[in-house]
């Protein structure tokens, strides 16, 4: 067996948590991530279509593998989106603070956008980005109002200034869904996993038997 495919492994007994950053475009959801992972900030970034990171995060003495789903904002993506939205535990929806409409568009699109592919069983996280800059178009008070109205944690923060408190939000929602759903994430896992061994078997089984191509599912 190869170091790729026992790194593979490992990764398919652990369960997964999905997290996907969501919101307008230009509110900085690439910084964001980028400061998550330690990166150092860029305010030349523009993201199109979508991309993702990995990391393993310890919860409790369990190992959970973390995808976080970065995705373009722009209008003629929302409709991409819908793919990469599906399957997500985790929902962080991304403002500008000094962008009256990409807070106004949290309540009057993106909401209501996931909770009808989704359903409200999720972790949702409002972030209030680019507090750095000075020169908010949005009332902090106000957001927490939101916030709490949608049943999201919320922060102000800056990619450039503020990581580490982006890593504790980011962290600080993944435990939060992870303290809920623990059970159902395990169930998924093993479900998968089995799933995925069944058809190594049938695919070994059907080369045995002189069957070039073997069986797929």
């Amino acid at each position: 067996m190869t170091e790729n495919e026992k790194n593979a492994e490992e990764y398919e007994k652990k369960p997964i948590v999905k997290v996907i950053l969501l919101g307008n475009t230009d509110t900085g959801k690439t910084s964001l991530i980028n400061a998550y992972e330690g990166k150092q900030f860029t305010d030349t970034l523009s993201t199109f279509g979508s991309q993702f990171i990995k990391k393993e995060l310890k919860i409790e003495e369990k190992a959970y593998i973390v995808q976080i789903w970065d995705t373009a904002g722009q209008e003629q993506f929302r409709s991409v989106n819908k793919i990469y939205i599906k399957g997500s535990h985790v929902v962080l929806f991304v403002y500008d603070v000094t962008n009256r409409k990409s807070f106004d568009d949290i309540g009057g699109f993106w909401v209501d956008y996931v909770e009808k592919i989704l359903g409200q069983d999720i972790t949702k996280g409002l972030i209030g980005n680019k507090i750095d800059l000075m020169d908010s178009k949005t009332d902090k008070e106000e957001a927490e109002e939101f916030a709490e109205k949608i049943g999201a944690i919320f922060s102000e923060t800056s990619a450039k200034e503020h990581p580490q408190g982006i890593i504790e939000l980011i962290d600080n929602c993944i435990e939060d869904y992870v303290s809920k759903h623990a059970e159902e994430l395990e169930e998924t896992l093993h479900g998968s996993f089995s799933l995925r061994h069944q058809k190594k078997k049938k695919k070994k089984k059907g080369k045995k038997d002189g069957d070039e191509d073997g069986c797929c599912l």
